[in-house]
Formats: structure tokens, sequence, C-alpha cells
């Protein structure tokens, strides 16, 4: 998918797999895919973000899968939300949400 943006940047994002070095001792694989452009607001503002979604497949360390929403904002040059699922045996649920609370372009 490429989107032209308001101010005339051009950005490529693709579906697929993305392997993922998460913590420096687990490697994990993501399964991609792009919803595509949406207005979020967080803590720190309102921003124009490309919306990704997907599952993490975690392959060595604390294996499992989670399923996995990004929002990624190109003129902060960053994710400013990520929102997880997970589920590891029956009795254990995980659920989280992190938000950019303030940031600084240098």
């Amino acid at each position: 998918m490429t989107r032209h943006g308001i101010d005339g940047r051009c950005g490529s994002a693709q579906s697929g797999n993305f392997p993922i070095i998460s913590d420096g001792q687990s490697i994990s694989i993501w399964e991609v895919e792009v919803r595509g452009w949406e207005k979020v607001t967080v803590p720190a503002g309102t921003f124009d973000t490309v919306h990704l979604t997907g599952i993490r497949k975690t392959l060595t360390g604390s294996k499992g899968t989670a399923n996995e929403d990004m929002w990624y904002a190109p003129d902060v040059k960053r994710h400013i939300k990520h929102e997880r699922y997970a589920a590891s045996g029956p009795y254990i649920y995980e659920h989280w949400v992190e938000e950019l609370t303030s940031f600084e372009l240098r």
C-alpha cells in the first residue's frame, strides 16, 4: 500500500511476515497486515497513523502467540500506540495498551 501524505510525503507499507528480535534473548515472527491510515489520539496529541495488526509468534525463550495492534505515526518516527492480547494456557490472559505521552523531535 502506498499513500501520499498531507505534506506530499510518500510512504510504502507492506503486509507480510517480519522477523523481530524482541529483547535480545528471544526471536519472534510478526505476521502483519496493514489496515490503512487512521487518525489516533493519545495523551501526546492527535496523529495521522498507519494501523498495523497481526499475530506475533515467539519462537525462542518464552514461546507463545499474541495478537497485536500498532499505530505508527510518521511525523513522530515511531509507534504512538501499541495494544497486545495474549493467552498462555487456559488461565493466564494478558492485555495491555501502551500510549505515547510526550515526545521531542531532534
